[in-house]
């Protein structure tokens, strides 16, 4: 690095990297993430993919961003405007163009912003720049493709394959720019392409070039850097996940309601009703969750908040499931599951044990007439024989059961005697969870309400508007059903609740249902993206004042 260069040390910094679904761009930002991470940064990443599986190269529908916040703080969003970006092509430029900071770098390959590449992208004129109106920001051009090429034409390559490690220039050109070392890039290539040495030897090298590129061009008016923090001691893994399909399971799930065997159902949330918008995050299998089986089939619901809180959560959706022999239902959405976040792993001694209701637990003397859904009289829960027990040998089944001889029964009274112990099973679950806690301003009249993948943005959103002057405070519930017993005593402390979600409002119904006379305010957005963080403030203020 040039010492003469300009260094301007910041607490954090948002890149976006963008290009076509084939530029790499996806592995490109999870590789500068994961080395932030090492470096001594949190980071809140958000791969936004196209919905279209095979959208026409260079068109505006096929492009695929990546964007991650690294700071010096505790992160906990991606960020909403960038700080950086790389366009690949006039198409990236132009769909990124909304998420850029006035005083923005703009990095371009100028081998792909031809007048062919500007017409796929739907540009009238030959400047993609000035018609987008980018007038403040400092502009990188870069000829990526043709030092790509030239550099790697000794390496035995075909120009396509060539031409695919592009975005390890473009890696390489930030790391230079972001002071980052090419040490751990170079480490994860070797472990990604290790049994194909010609491109593991490829992709470094482009990785290299793109790093000199910088420093020989100059190409940033200053470099930055980023203040770090000494992490919490301990071991850690980089997390991340995906996967949808709650509604084909639906009648499953029915049958293990009926049955009462342990069972999590992960359901990560994305754009819908049917195909949808299948890479975009929403809220919008709530309702289905909570209610979407035949007959009354109550089930404990659960939801992730941040990647680094997945674990925690599968773990208590897992502890009730085996304890209280009921399906569960665990939330996450589409930003939560393809997010990534270092994650301490924790000691297993500091997680709660599970104790499940095993036959060994009858009261003594019982086992003798024990019948399969001979229950805990406390907690409604049934005591568990595993299959293949020597004198427990049970057969259990979808038909109704009577509640003292566990035989089928079509009896109306027992069966509404049935549909009252499954509910109060589930709803004894809320003496096991924790309370609901409160973050911000206990003195406030307004408190804010999310649940499950939102915490990063409505934590963050509190945090700017209590930089405004205005008292606030924070409720995230990641107990859906049953609730935190504190529940209805938390909310009522307050003279505004205002509840944010990404969907028309499924939440706040939940909870209307439950507290009667609870009338809160509601933030909605169903848009397939992330909260605006911007837009959540300007909306807290305004209910704030009125």
């Amino acid at each position: 690095m040039d010492e003469q260069k300009a260094v301007k040390t910041l607490k954090d910094i948002v890149i976006r990297f963008s290009g076509d679904s084939g530029d790499g761009m996806q592995l490109t930002g999870t590789i500068f993430s994961d080395l932030s991470a090492m470096t001594g940064n949190t980071i809140s990443t958000l791969p936004d993919f196209p919905a279209e599986i095979r959208a026409p190269q260079g068109t505006l529908s096929g492009v695929s961003g990546y964007q991650v916040q690294i700071g010096s703080r505790s992160v906990r969003t991606p960020g909403e405007n960038a700080d950086i970006l790389v366009a690949m092509n006039p198409a990236a430029l132009k769909v990124s163009v909304k998420y850029l900071k006035k005083d923005s770098i703009i990095i371009i390959d100028t081998d792909s912003f031809s007048t062919n590449d500007l017409r796929k992208a739907e540009f009238q004129t030959e400047d993609p720049f000035e018609e987008l109106g980018l007038k403040t920001q400092q502009v990188i051009p870069a000829p990526i493709s043709s030092i790509v090429k030239e550099g790697l034409k000794d390496f035995g390559l075909d120009a396509k394959s060539a031409l695919r490690c592009k975005n390890m220039f473009a890696l390489g050109l930030i790391c230079w720019i972001c002071d980052r070392p090419l040490g751990p890039a170079e480490q994860f290539l070797d472990r990604k392409f290790g049994k194909k040495p010609q491109l593991r030897d490829a992709n470094i090298a482009s990785l290299n070039h793109g790093f000199d590129f910088g420093a020989n061009t100059h190409a940033s008016a200053s470099i930055f850097r980023i203040e770090t923090q000494k992490p919490v001691p301990g071991r850690y893994l980089d997390i991340n996940g995906s996967g949808p399909g709650l509604a084909l399971k639906s009648e499953a799930i029915g049958l293990a309601v009926m049955a009462e065997l342990p069972l999590v159902i992960i359901d990560v949330q994305r754009g819908g009703p049917s195909t949808g918008l299948p890479t975009k995050s929403e809220q919008t299998d709530l309702m289905q969750a909570l209610y979407g089986r035949n007959g009354e089939a109550p089930i404990p619901v659960l939801a992730a908040t941040t990647p680094d809180t997945c674990f925690l959560y599968a773990y208590w959706a897992a502890k009730i499931a085996v304890e209280h022999m009921t399906p569960v239902i665990l939330l996450t959405d589409t930003f939560v599951a393809n997010g990534s976040s270092a994650w301490r792993i924790p000691d297993l001694h500091e997680l709660p044990t599970i104790e499940p209701n095993y036959v060994s637990k009858l009261p003594e003397g019982a086992a003798e007439g024990w019948r399969p859904y001979f229950r805990n009289p406390e907690t409604k829960v049934r005591y568990w024989a595993v299959p293949g027990t020597p004198g427990f040998e049970h057969r259990l089944g979808g038909l109704e059961k009577n509640f003292t001889t566990s035989a089928i029964s079509t009896d109306a009274a027992n069966h509404a005697l049935m549909v009252k112990t499954r509910q109060e099973k589930i709803d004894y679950i809320s003496n096991e969870i924790p309370l609901l806690e409160v973050e911000g301003d206990q003195d406030a009249d307004t408190l804010i309400v999310g649940w499950g993948g939102t915490y990063g943005h409505l934590y963050e959103a509190s945090h700017k508007v209590r930089e405004q002057g205005y008292k606030i405070a924070h409720a995230h519930f990641a107990f859906i059903n049953p609730l935190p017993k504190n529940t209805e005593e938390v909310l009522r402390r307050y003279k505004k609740v205002i509840i944010a979600e990404q969907n028309t409002g499924m939440f706040a119904r939940h909870l209307r249902g439950l507290i009667d006379n609870f009338v809160p305010h509601q933030y909605n957005e169903v848009t397939g993206q992330p909260f605006s963080l911007s837009h959540l403030v300007e909306e807290f203020i305004k209910l704030i004042e009125e």
